[in-house]
């Protein structure tokens, strides 16, 4: 507790108390009434609230929760299930390394003791300055480039210990993030409008989400369609979805179309956040008017007027970008009202940002194979993979590989071949953890087994293990702490 000499001395700290808590219900008030008082909007006002003052309070919760008319409970379980919301005063620099089973096997634990040494303090810690705090973060979709970190918002991947002593000298000195973060090249393809150190990695493109493709085509054609007619050719596919239940697109759309909710959306998680999956990634930089075409044609079919693109909050760095690429669609009229000129068909999309929780779903992958269906047909559509496993899927491919990195394949190929493909050793391979912590392992004495429906079913993320991890030691006892944390 600080120690005051005079009165005036306790009169300026009142006085600056007070200035806080005067700002604080300025700031929360602006950030409410910009949403409207929309509850639906929470996230983003805890987004926008935190970076204007720092931190979530239990002050500024208060305030929050008056203003929406919620349960201060409700608000402080949100906050509670996102990590990014912490009430924690982070730093002036906040270093979150990714401590994932991947991040492990490629030299994190190195990596965050260069950190320590160089910063002084422990993961977990805040320097006593405040400028550095050093914390541990799940999987965030860079497992191809590992070890990877996230500060103040922007991505480091492929971090050595030279690039670790040079960061933390550079933060010291108090340069901006941006700067430090430009230091090094950014990522290729797509990425590098988005200045962010992020390599796509796209290895291999299939014949159904990375094929060629001109934007709007799957649109034109079911403008001159019923939206029953649409349902009926995404069901003549049998395409499952790419979560993991493989539950029928064409049912499930069918199944909305009778709801009768005037507020009906479409949402598209792009979350993947399973250690080891990152194809979301590399669909979002690669193909995102692929995707958003899909949700256009998922209202369609459904009666929905809008979508929303749930985005983890890793992928901030995507952003601007991929806002820019529906306005571009907009102008295009390919979203908006009155689509292609369909009187009546109307769709436009809007990007609610996660903050660090654990949601699942695949749709994005889903949604950017519809858009093939519809194209091309059901009937060519089956005949790609197997007949209970149809279409193509985006593997996520880390570990002890030479070429990690994003492959779409057929449903139906056989483990060895994957292995081989991403070239592998199979005489030093023990086993593959297949769908991430929630997946299988699948020994060497099993490679002959298919990855389809029927077999070996994934949700895309594929991490290979070399026969020198001790599977337990390295992959179990990381398993079990994320499920601890409730990862």
């Amino acid at each position: 507790m600080p120690v005051y000499k005079n009165n005036k001395q306790l009169f300026n700290a009142g006085l600056n108390i007070r200035k806080s808590i005067d700002f604080m219900r300025e700031t929360v008030q602006n950030v409410v009434r910009k949403y409207n008082n929309d509850q639906v909007r929470l996230m983003d006002i805890l987004w926008e609230v935190r970076s204007q003052i720092g931190s979530l309070t239990d002050e500024a919760i208060d305030h929050i929760a008056g203003m929406l008319s919620m349960s201060k409970v409700d608000i402080e379980q949100t906050v509670a299930s996102n990590h990014f919301f912490s009430k924690m005063q982070g730093g002036k620099y906040s270093v979150f390394l990714n401590n994932s089973v991947v991040a492990c096997m490629m030299g994190r634990d190195e990596i965050a003791t260069v950190f320590e040494k160089e910063v002084g303090v422990k993961f977990g810690e805040i320097t006593s300055d405040g400028v550095i705090g050093l914390f541990d973060t799940t999987c965030f979709g860079m497992n191809d480039q590992e070890p990877a970190a996230l500060i103040n918002g922007k991505i480091f991947t492929r971090i050595s210990r030279a690039m670790v002593k040079e960061i933390v000298d550079n933060m010291k000195s108090g340069k901006p993030i941006s700067e430090i973060a430009g230091r090094y090249r950014s990522g290729d393809g797509n990425n590098e409008a988005m200045g962010a150190m992020v390599y796509n990695n796209l290895r291999v493109r299939g014949p159904v989400l990375f094929s060629e493709y001109r934007s709007g085509t799957a649109l034109r054609k079911i403008i001159e369609m019923q939206p029953a007619q649409v349902i009926a050719e995404v069901k003549t596919s049998e395409i499952p979805g790419r979560g993991g239940a493989g539950s029928s697109l064409g049912m499930t759309w069918e199944s909305r179309v009778n709801e009768n909710d005037p507020a009906k959306s479409v949402l598209c998680t792009a979350d993947g956040s399973e250690p080891g999956t990152f194809h979301n990634r590399v669909i979002l930089t690669e193909i995102p008017e692929r995707l958003f075409e899909g949700m256009a044609i998922a209202g369609y079919a459904i009666g929905a007027n809008n979508g929303i693109l749930y985005l983890r909050s890793e992928y901030w760095y995507m952003f601007e970008y991929l806002q820019k690429v529906l306005t571009d669609m907009r102008n295009e009229r390919l979203l908006g009202n009155d689509i292609l000129g369909k009187q009546g068909f109307s769709f436009d999309i809007r990007i609610q940002m996660g903050a660090g929780d654990d949601v699942c779903g695949e749709e994005v992958e889903t949604l950017c194979a519809a858009v093939r269906v519809i194209d091309k047909g059901g009937d060519w559509f089956k005949t790609i993979g197997t007949q209970e496993s149809t279409g193509s899927k985006a593997l996520s491919i880390s570990g002890d590989c030479p070429y990690p990195g994003v492959y779409e394949i057929e449903w139906g190929m056989t483990l060895r071949k994957m292995l081989e493909m991403v070239g592998a050793d199979l005489n030093n391979v023990q086993a593959v953890q297949v769908g991430g912590k929630s997946g299988v392992l699948v020994p060497q004495t099993q490679f002959e087994r298919k990855i389809a429906y029927e077999d070996v079913l994934t949700s895309g993320s594929m991490i290979v293990i070399g026969n020198h991890r001790d599977i337990l030691k390295d992959i179990v006892m990381n398993f079990n702490e994320e499920f601890g944390d409730g990862g």
